[in-house]
């Protein structure tokens, strides 16, 4: 064990942070330290304002790749041992993407702009099956999406649609069943609505050389006041 050498975890008013050998303020249930800089509570609300941010990347072996980016007013993310629960004031993101190479092509752009939204995301087990939740609402929302994908070993996908709304609410369940030969079946289902307007589908398909297989796709429709639904089925390897 070696001593902290980072006087920013020292607090005056915490006699616990004087312990130079101590990690985590000595309640490492509580604290996290990934850096041995300083204890963080991963469970505190984290807020940041006036941001922006962009990024961009690629696909080693292909052409192309992503660009993206997103800014807002005030952004706040909470954590808890079950999940997640983040806030956006005023924030609009986008992003787009072409790639090609090795047999396969994607090509798409997605972007959305709200006054607010909120999502909370929650994972657990039950009786040996996990169970993955999340919902969202928004207040004054647009968003759209359009991508086509494509590949000689994984199949196909493609999704087209566009939602103005004053209020939306969705919710997304995914269950994880544990299959015989170390394989998992993932069965999502979602249901979304609002007052506004939306129309679009999206659909896939496809299998991949490490035997993964999918199946799935999804609708959003009506004004004003519109519904959507999501059924998607995959197998996949179990995570060990």
């Amino acid at each position: 064990m070696a001593v902290d050498p980072s006087n920013r975890s020292i607090a005056s008013e915490n006699p616990q942070s004087w312990n130079r050998y101590s990690y985590a303020l000595n309640n490492p249930i509580r604290f996290v330290d990934p850096r041995g800089l300083a204890s963080d509570d991963p469970n505190k609300a984290k807020t940041k304002t006036g941001y922006a941010q962009g990024s961009a990347s690629t696909v080693p072996g292909h052409a192309g790749g992503t660009v993206s980016g997103s800014a807002g007013v005030v952004s706040t993310e909470a954590s808890s041992p079950t999940g997640t629960v983040a806030v956006q004031s005023v924030a609009a993101s986008g992003s787009a993407h072409a790639v090609a190479g090795q047999g396969s092509v994607s090509v798409g752009a997605t972007g959305q702009a709200g006054v607010l939204n909120a999502t909370n995301t929650a994972s657990g087990t039950v009786g040996g099956v996990g169970v993955q939740n999340s919902t969202s609402l928004g207040v004054v929302s647009a968003s759209g999406t359009a991508g086509l994908s494509g590949s000689t070993s994984s199949g196909v996908s493609g999704e087209l649609g566009g939602e103005a709304s004053i209020v939306s609410a969705s919710t997304t369940t995914t269950i994880s069943i544990p299959l015989p030969g170390d394989l998992q079946l993932n069965i999502t289902v979602g249901v979304s609505g609002g007052v506004g307007a939306a129309a679009g589908g999206r659909v896939n398909a496809g299998a991949d050389n490490a035997g993964a297989s999918t199946l799935g796709g999804g609708g959003k429709f009506g004004a004003p006041i519109f519904v959507g639904f999501e059924v998607n089925a995959s197998v996949t390897d179990r995570p060990h």
